[in-house]
């Protein structure tokens, strides 16, 4: 009795460590499939990113501080998701880390929003978008004033029964602008970003005290918690 006991035991042990190898297998390989996922995203938009900012009529110089500035807004969204293993980032987190160096003055940047977490293509593509329009005002738009402001608000909507992350970016009392100013590298950016691999919608505004800007995203690419 005592051996087939015995026998019964080390069975039990063997299929258990034997199912826990082949756990064990399936999460590493879903680890490396992972793994190849991000690594193509991350060289397909930096590859994009290098022939906007090589096109023609633009000198070498200019090309490669906007590839480096891009290259270094990319890598800001790479480290707060590294802080989570991939898990996803924190939208408010990823304004702040942008405007934080520029929120000079008291009342110049406004934050507005519920904690909305991004998984981690989002993520991303909305680190970028942030970078842009960040980049924009303060070379040209709000935050190149001393009285400019930025205001960014975000809410869920529910858009024909889809919940969508909406949010809004407005610039106040900054340059008045004489007029329409052409669609740059920038533009075109957040556009295809947006509305390509985020299958959302952007609605963008040349106000006369800055730009506006409307960018919608429905949940299920753009958001997996709101609180």
């Amino acid at each position: 009795m005592r051996d087939a006991a015995g026998a019964f035991l080390y069975a039990v042990r063997v299929a258990e460590d034997i199912t826990e190898r082949r756990q064990a297998d399936k999460r590493q390989k879903l680890l490396i499939d992972e793994l190849n996922h991000r690594v193509k995203n991350t060289l397909a938009t930096v590859q994009s990113l290098a022939w906007q900012a090589a096109r023609p009529g633009v000198p070498p110089q200019v090309a490669q501080e906007r590839f480096q500035e891009r290259l270094l807004a990319l890598s800001r969204t790479h480290n707060l998701l590294n802080e989570t293993h991939w898990e996803g980032a924190s939208l408010r987190t990823i304004l702040e880390t942008e405007l934080g160096p520029y929120a000079t003055a008291a009342g110049c940047v406004r934050l507005d929003g519920p904690e909305v977490h991004l998984d981690a293509r989002p993520a991303v593509v909305l680190g970028m978008a942030v970078h842009e329009l960040t980049t924009n005002a303060v070379k040209q738009g709000a935050l190149a004033a001393a009285s400019g402001r930025v205001q960014v608000g975000w809410k869920i909507d529910n858009r024909g029964g889809e919940a969508v992350l909406a949010i809004d970016w407005c610039e106040l009392d900054g340059p008045t602008l004489a007029a329409q100013p052409s669609l740059g590298f920038g533009s075109r950016l957040l556009r295809q970003t947006i509305t390509r691999e985020l299958a959302g919608q952007l609605d963008l505004r040349y106000e006369r005290e800055g730009v506006c800007c409307t960018i919608a995203v429905p949940t299920g690419s753009g958001n997996q918690q709101a609180a």
